[in-house]
C-alpha cells in the first residue's frame, strides 16, 4: 500500500515538503515499531480511489509504577475533504482504540480534542509551557513601538537575569559535552532516574537515537552533563529560526533526562542549556513539561509560565 499511502499524504498535507513525506512516515511508524519488535501501528480507510483516511500511532515503551508496556501515541489523524461528514474519522479512531491497550495523545487542536472526548478520551493535564528570555530586545521587537523596544527589551532581560540569579545554586563541578549519539552510558542514566517518574516514555538510548539522531528533516543539539566522571543528565535542543509571528530565534528544550529530585543537578542542566542557547544566539528558550518537580525547579531557575498549547489525553 506504499504508493497509496504516500499519494494520500501528498493530497492531505499539500504544504509539506514532498521529499520528506516518505522518509518521515517510515521513520514515524515503521522504524518506531521495528525498534520495539512490533508491527506498525497504522489504520487506513480505503475507497475506490485509494486511501482516503489515515490514523497512526507512534510505538513507544511506557514506564509506569506498575511496570512497562508497549502502546502508541496517536498522530496523523486525517480524513480527505471528499469523505468528511461520513463518520470515517470517528470510525477509524474507534478501531485504533480497540487495537491498543490504551492510547496517548497530545490533543494539539480543539477540534481534535472534541472528537476524542466524544470517543471516550480523558484529559490528564495540560503541558506547562515555560519560557526563559535570553534577549528581551529581540523578543519584544515588533510587539511594542520601536522607540520603546530598546529600554523595554533591556528591562525584560534584566528582570529575567534577576529572577535567574535570585534562584541560583552552586552545584558540584560538572562538564557539558555535545554528543553525536546515545549509548550504554545513557541506558544506565535512564535506569537510575526512571524511578523519579510515575509515568514516562522509556528514554533509553534506542528511543533517544530514534527521535533525536535518526529523525529525517530535523536537527537537534544533544548535550550531556557529566558529574563525577558519570553521565548524569541529558538535554536536547531544537533551534527555530525567525518566521511568521516570531521575529526572533527560539530554542526549544525538547528533552531532559535527569533525576527530578536532584535539585543541584537539575539547576546544572538548565544552566548548561542557558549558556548553550546564549552562545548559539537564541533569544528565547521554550520548555514544555508536565512533571511538577521539574516545573517548580524551572520556575526557581527563572522560567516563567505561558498559556499551555498541548494537553495530555489518554484513552483506556
Amino acid at each position: 500500500l506504499a504508493a497509496e499511502v504516500f499519494a494520500f499524504q501528498r493530497e492531505a498535507y499539500p504544504s509539506r515538503r514532498p521529499d520528506w513525506i516518505e522518509p518521515r512516515w517510515r521513520w514515524m511508524f515503521q522504524q518506531s515499531a521495528a525498534r520495539l519488535g512490533v508491527g506498525p501501528m497504522v489504520w487506513l480507510y480505503r475507497g475506490r480511489e485509494g486511501v482516503q483516511a489515515h490514523q497512526g500511532a507512534i510505538a513507544v515503551r511506557l514506564h509506569t509504577s506498575a511496570g512497562e508496556c508497549v502502546t502508541g501515541w496517536f498522530v496523523e489523524t486525517m480524513v480527505l475533504e471528499k469523505v468528511r461528514g461520513k463518520a470515517v474519522g470517528p470510525m477509524l479512531v474507534a478501531k485504533a482504540r480497540q487495537d491498543l491497550p490504551f492510547n496517548l495523545s497530545l490533543g494539539q487542536t480543539s477540534q481534535m480534542r472534541e472528537l476524542q472526548f466524544r470517543l471516550g478520551w480523558e484529559e490528564v493535564a495540560p503541558l506547562e509551557t515555560l519560557v526563559f528570555v535570553v534577549n528581551g530586545r529581540a523578543v519584544l521587537a515588533g510587539k511594542v513601538p520601536a522607540v520603546a523596544s530598546v529600554p523595554a527589551g533591556m528591562a525584560l532581560t534584566m528582570q529575567q537575569q534577576w529572577r535567574h540569579w535570585k534562584g541560583r545554586r552552586r552545584p558540584a563541578p560538572y562538564a557539558v559535552r555535545e554528543i553525536a549519539r546515545f549509548g550504554t552510558a545513557h541506558d544506565r542514566l535512564w535506569d537510575r532516574v526512571k524511578s523519579d517518574y510515575t509515568v514516562a516514555v522509556v528514554r533509553d538510548a534506542s528511543y533517544l537515537n530514534w527521535k533525536y539522531v535518526e529523525q529525517p528533516g530535523q536537527q537537534f543539539l544533544r548535550l550531556e552533563v557529566v558529574r563525577g566522571g558519570e553521565v548524569s543528565a541529558v538535554a536536547v535542543i531544537a533551534f527555530q529560526e525567525p518566521a511568521g509571528a516570531y521575529a526572533y530565534r527560539r530554542a526549544r528544550l525538547t528533552e531532559v533526562v535527569v533525576s527530578a529530585t536532584d535539585e543541584d543537578l537539575v539547576w546544572a542542566l538548565f544552566e548548561a542549556v542557558r549558556q548553550t542557547c546564549r552562545e548559539r544566539a537564541a533569544d528565547l528558550i521554550v520548555f514544555d513539561v508536565i512533571n511538577a518537580s521539574l516545573v517548580r525547579q524551572a520556575m526557581r531557575f527563572g522560567f516563567v509560565r505561558r498559556p499551555p498549547t498541548r494537553v495530555l489525553l489518554v484513552s483506556v
